[in-house]
C-alpha cells in the first residue's frame, strides 16, 4: 500500500513519543530512544519502507526537569538519499516543566531576529513569537546527537549542512511535529528557509550557501508560535505549498492562541461534553493572550480536518485529549494502522475509549 506524504508525516511525529517517561541525562535517554524509533520505523507500515534514522536523536531537559523537555531527530528516504525529514517531538505528557514553559508562557514575546540581524519587520510591525516558542526554538537549535547515536557530535544544523555539501541532488527538507512539535516545526522550518542561500547570516547558521534546498513543513495540530506580524513573515517565505498546517476542527490547541478561532472553545465539544470552570479559566487565558498577544496562525486559510465527537469522552479534558491525539490518525486514513496506544500509553488511564484495551509493549 502507498502512503501518503500526510501519513507519514504523522506517522513519524507519533514516533517521536517513544521514551518519553525516561529519566536520566540527555546523553543516557538518547541512546536508549535511539533503538526504539529504529524498531518503530522499521514496524509502522507507512514508514517501513521510507525512512531510515541518519541523526539523533538529542533530547534536551531543563535543569529542574525530572523528564526531559524536547526531542528530535532526523530520518533519510531509503531510495532518495536526497530527501530528509527533520521531526520534532510534542509536548512530553509527564513533564509539568514543558507545559509550563514551552507552551502556556505566552503573554511574554521575544522579537523574530535572523541570526544577529535586526528584528524582521513585516508590514511596519515587528515580528514576535511567544517566550515559549522562542525557549523551545533556542534549545532544539543548540541539541546535538551524542555519542552512540547516528550523527553523533553535531547539530541539526551542523548534520544538514553536511548533507548540503555532499549530495549531488538539492536537499529536499520535509520538517514535521505534532502538537508543539508543529509549533517547532514550522518555527525552525522558517529559520531554514532564512538560513538558505542568506549571506548576512552568520556563518555558524549558513547551511544550505546557494539556496538549492526546498523546505516543507507538515505541522499537525499545533498552536500559534507568534503574532499577526511573525506570521505574515513567515507566510511570505513558506507559502500554503510549503507550509500544511493539518488541525482537527474539534482540536482545542490549534485554537489557541490564535485570535481568529478562540472565540470558538468553549463550546466545541457541545453537546456531548459541558464546560466547566476549569474550562472558562482555560478558555478566558487563551482568550486574553490573543488580544493582548495578536497570536496569529501561519498560512491562517488552510481549512480544517473535519472532526467528529466521541461519544464515549463525555467530560471536556476527555474529549479535548481524544481530539488532540487519538482523532488525527482516524482522520487522515490511519485508523487500525497507527495506534496512537502505543506511542502515548497514558491515554489508558485518561480516555474511557480505552479502558478495555492494552498497550502495546513500548518500555519507557
Amino acid at each position: 500500500m502507498k502512503y501518503s506524504i500526510e501519513q507519514q508525516m504523522l506517522t513519524l511525529s507519533y514516533i517521536s513519543y517513544c521514551g518519553y517517561a525516561l529519566t536520566g541525562s540527555d546523553k543516557n535517554n538518547a541512546q536508549k530512544i535511539a533503538p526504539r524509533l529504529v524498531e518503530h520505523l522499521a514496524l509502522e507500515p507507512p514508514t517501513a519502507d521510507e525512512w531510515k534514522l541518519v541523526w539523533g536523536p538529542a533530547v534536551s531537559e531543563f535543569w529542574f526537569s525530572l523528564f526531559d523537555d524536547n526531542m528530535a531527530y532526523i530520518v533519510q528516504h531509503r531510495k532518495h538519499p536526497h530527501k530528509l525529514a527533520v521531526v520534532f517531538r510534542g509536548t512530553n505528557p509527564v513533564a509539568l516543566s514543558n507545559w509550563i514553559v514551552e507552551d502556556f508562557f505566552v503573554f511574554r514575546k521575544k522579537p523574530w531576529k535572523a541570526g544577529c540581524n535586526p528584528v524582521q519587520v513585516y508590514g511596519n510591525r515587528p515580528a514576535k513569537i511567544s517566550y515559549g516558542t522562542h525557549v523551545g526554538i533556542e534549545k532544539v537549535k543548540k541539541m546535538e546527537a551524542p555519542v552512540g547515536v547516528p550523527g553523533a557530535g553535531t547539530t541539526m544544523l551542523q548534520f544538514l549542512r553536511i548533507q548540503a555539501e555532499t549530495h549531488d541532488k538539492p536537499l529536499e527538507i520535509t520538517v514535521t511535529g505534532h502538537s508543539l512539535g508543529a509549533t517547532l516545526s514550522s518555527t525552525y522550518g522558517l529559520f531554514l528557509k532564512q538560513s538558505s542561500g542568506q549571506v548576512d547570516i552568520p556563518v555558524q547558521e549558513q547551511w544550505d550557501p546557494e539556496g538549492k534546498a526546498s523546505i516543507h513543513v507538515y505541522a499537525f495540530a499545533g498552536a500559534t508560535a507568534g503574532n499577526k506580524a511573525f506570521a505574515d513573515y513567515s507566510d511570505s517565505l513558506l507559502d500554503d505549498a510549503h507550509l500544511k498546517r493539518l488541525s482537527n476542527s474539534l482540536d482545542i490547541v490549534p485554537h489557541a492562541w490564535n485570535k481568529e478561532s478562540v472565540a470558538e472553545m468553549r463550546d466545541l465539544y457541545l453537546p456531548v461534553a459541558k464546560p466547566n470552570i476549569l474550562v472558562d479559566i482555560f478558555v478566558t487565558q487563551a482568550t486574553l493572550a490573543s488580544i493582548l498577544c495578536d497570536y496569529t496562525q501561519p498560512q491562517a486559510q488552510q481549512p480544517y480536518l473535519e472532526g467528529e465527537l466521541s461519544d464515549v469522552c463525555r467530560e471536556y479534558f476527555q474529549q479535548a485529549i481524544y481530539q488532540h491525539v487519538v482523532a488525527y490518525p482516524n482522520l487522515l486514513g490511519l485508523e487500525g494502522i497507527l495506534d496512537p496506544l502505543t506511542y502515548f500509553p497514558i491515554l489508558k488511564a485518561v480516555l474511557p475509549c480505552y479502558s478495555d484495551k492494552e498497550p502495546q509493549p513500548v518500555t519507557d
